[in-house]
């Protein structure tokens, strides 16, 4: 059976739908505890750790097959990004340095990260999804 950690895992959706396909989630974190208690609920196979992910251990870690992450979202939004006057935009924004702190350790055969939009564009440049790929009628 495949293998999975969930990164800012939330209530858990990523790790459900894993589940939901025949994938074991061995590990998960957030930063919330109230997000932890939740999915540790519906997660009672899963080990659980609720702190901030520019902390993590990563050879504490299991090895797995599959990263699956949600880094935060809100500094990269335009209703919450620094021209809104968000003063923790920056730190919001870096916390998807973790998914490639992560990747870069564990190197592991696949990884689903769920961005905002704005995040690809800004972090590379590239038009937005809406300018880079054309709709099919």
């Amino acid at each position: 059976m495949p293998t999975a950690i969930d990164l800012f895992a939330g209530l858990g959706g990523w790790s459900t739908g894993a589940r939901a396909a025949g994938v074991q989630v061995l590990w998960a974190a957030n930063h919330w505890p109230e997000a932890v208690k939740w999915h540790a609920a519906n997660h009672k196979d899963t080990e659980h750790v609720c702190q901030d992910l520019h902390q993590a251990r990563w050879e504490q870690v299991p090895k797995h097959d599959l990263l699956l992450a949600s880094p935060c979202c809100q500094g990269h939004s335009k209703a919450r990004g620094k021209a809104s006057g968000n003063p923790q935009q920056d730190a919001s924004r870096s916390t998807a340095w973790a998914v490639v702190s992560a990747l870069e350790f564990h190197r592991p055969k696949a990884a689903l990260v769920e961005p905002a939009s704005s995040t690809l564009t800004q972090a590379s440049g590239l038009p937005s999804r809406s300018q880079a790929v054309p709709r099919q009628r």
